[in-house]
């Protein structure tokens, strides 16, 4: 969408963004963090994976997979440095250490929190957004739900409704089960789009961050239909 962006996987020696995106690691976090708080622009851009144009990569993922790789006040500092010349900073906390998920969720203006539409996803969901509700003060309106691999057993997940009943969340978006499309697009290295049913996918979402960025949506979440994403883009555009 022509906005500056950044992406980083929080995993450390667990991240797999290099197998998808189609880079080698060339650091780990720790060495990220370092650069930042030395203030190190040159080492930190060599750090970088050129996705495109618009979108750079922290190419890290060289980090040990059974030590920690770096403190949370130092992944932190390396987030808000990088949110100085990134006006859109992106961070996967999915296989994040728990004091990294939580640093950054301190710091988050817009959280996407991803489920499956099973009951043991669901339940785990429900006790991560109490704690987010904790660390924002008691107010998650800046947390948006996706549901993930609907269909995987449709007879056994938890129906739409009764998923916003649990976790007191309208689902902004659903993605459909389709191991052939992810799971062909990362081990080829292709993006989603390079197929018709991955863009219908990406088609979801797209919508909700193209809004923000011509600046027209509605200032009342409960109704608009985008959440996080929008309001995501749309925080960090303006402090970009």
């Amino acid at each position: 969408l022509g906005q500056k962006t950044i992406l980083m996987d929080a995993a450390g020696g667990w991240s797999t963004l290099s197998v998808g995106m189609g880079f080698e690691p060339l650091t780990n976090l720790h060495e990220a963090a370092r650069a930042a708080a030395n203030n190190d622009k040159d080492t930190l851009a060599r750090m970088f994976f050129s996705a495109s144009d618009k979108l750079s990569v922290l190419a890290s993922g060289s980090d040990s997979m059974l030590e920690t790789s770096v403190q949370p006040a130092a992944y932190e500092e390396l987030v808000e440095y990088l949110m100085k010349s990134f006006p859109v900073v992106l961070v996967d906390l999915s296989a994040a250490i728990p004091s990294l998920k939580r640093a950054v969720l301190s710091i988050a203006h817009e959280l996407v929190l991803v489920t499956t539409p099973t009951l043991t996803s669901l339940r785990a969901a429900r006790t991560l957004m109490q704690e987010i509700k904790l660390i924002h003060g008691g107010d998650i309106s800046n947390t948006d739900l996706i549901v993930n691999m609907e269909g995987l057993i449709p007879s056994k997940e938890v129906p739409k409704k009764d998923i916003a009943a649990a976790l007191e969340m309208t689902p902004t978006v659903t993605v459909p089960f389709d191991p052939k499309i992810f799971v062909g697009a990362e081990n080829e290295g292709k993006k989603l789009t390079s197929n018709k049913g991955g863009a219908e996918i990406i088609d979801r979402l797209l919508p909700v961050a193209q809004r923000v960025l011509s600046d027209n949506r509605s200032e009342d979440r409960s109704n608009e239909s985008g959440g996080v994403i929008e309001q995501f883009l749309n925080k960090l555009v303006k402090k970009g």
